[in-house]
């Protein structure tokens, strides 16, 4: 049982060592164009205070996770 835990940590090694390193640029299009088409609506109605709050709030997550995606 030890000799397949440490064969399975071997395999877990070797993938991680064959991974790339980089983000695919397929990946960042599909992301930015779906964070486009989700926000793209929210200007279709009058700029209110709550409005541009919660406009700046989904833009502020949104950064933030495209950040940390890319920090990984």
């Amino acid at each position: 049982m030890l000799d397949k835990a440490q064969k399975i940590a071997e395999l877990r090694q070797e993938r991680e060592n064959t991974a790339p390193y980089r983000i695919s640029p397929l990946f960042w299009f599909a992301a930015v164009t779906g964070i486009v088409l989700v926000t793209v609506p929210c200007f279709i109605f009058a700029p209110t205070r709550l409005h541009l709050a919660l406009v700046s709030v989904h833009g502020g997550f949104a950064g933030l996770i495209m950040y940390v995606i890319f920090a990984l």
